[in-house]
C-alpha cells in the first residue's frame, strides 16, 4: 500500500493508528505529526494486478498532539493523542473536520519526549482503552506514567487499570474483558489495579 508521501502539506506519513469504517473499503489513519486521513479503495487483492494508484487519500484533520491511536465508533472517529482523546466532527458534511471535541483529557502529561499515548481500543460495553508510556530512563512524575487507561463509554471518567510499564506500545481487549499489553523494556513489572 503506497502512502501519499508527496502531498501538498508536506506531511510526514508516520502512521500511528487506523481503523475501518463499516464499509471496509475505507479506513481512517492518524499520523504522529498530527494528521488524520481517510484512505478509500481498500480491500482489493494486492496481487490482483491493480496498481497502488487505486487508493484515494484525503487529509481531513490536522494539528493534533502526536496521535498514535484511532478508533471508529458508530462511524465517528476518536483519536488518542498525547494530551486527550479527541472526537472528530464534520458539522457541515464537506469531508473535512471542523470541530475537535475533547472527549476525555484525564490522562496527565509532562513535557518529557517519551510520554506517548498509544493505541485505542473498545470493549463490549463501549469503554475505551489505551497505553500511556512512562518517562524514558526517569522516574514517573504523574500517576499515569507507564499505565493502561480505561475511559468510560461517555468519556466522563477514567481509571488506571494497570501500571509499571516503561513503553507500552499497544493494548488488545478481548471479548471476556481481559486485555493484553506489550512493553518495550528489559524489565517488566506490570501490576493490576
Amino acid at each position: 500500500i503506497t502512502l501519499p508521501t508527496d502531498n501538498p502539506w508536506r506531511s510526514w506519513m508516520r502512521l500511528g493508528g487506523f481503523d475501518y469504517f463499516s464499509d471496509a473499503s475505507r479506513a481512517a489513519v492518524c499520523t504522529w505529526q498530527g494528521d488524520v486521513w481517510i484512505v478509500s479503495g481498500l480491500g482489493k487483492s494486492l496481487d490482483s494486478g491493480k496498481t497502488a494508484g487505486q487508493l484515494t487519500w484525503k487529509r481531513i484533520a490536522a494539528g493534533l498532539f502526536q496521535p498514535l491511536g484511532l478508533k471508529i465508533v458508530d462511524e465517528t472517529i476518536y483519536v488518542c493523542c498525547r494530551d486527550q482523546i479527541t472526537r472528530l466532527h464534520d458539522t457541515n458534511d464537506d469531508g473535512e473536520i471542523d470541530f475537535y471535541e475533547n472527549f476525555n483529557n484525564d490522562h496527565q502529561v509532562t513535557e518529557h519526549f517519551h510520554e506517548f499515548a498509544m493505541d485505542l481500543q473498545t470493549d463490549a460495553g463501549g469503554n475505551f482503552y489505551f497505553a500511556k508510556a512512562a518517562r524514558h530512563a526517569k522516574s514517573g512524575l504523574v500517576p499515569h506514567h507507564g499505565s493502561i487507561i480505561k475511559v468510560s463509554k461517555d468519556g466522563s471518567k477514567s481509571w488506571r487499570i494497570a501500571n509499571g510499564f516503561r513503553a507500552p506500545n499497544g493494548v488488545t481487549v478481548n471479548g471476556d474483558g481481559t486485555f493484553f499489553a506489550s512493553d518495550r523494556s528489559e524489565e517488566h513489572t506490570s501490576e493490576l489495579q
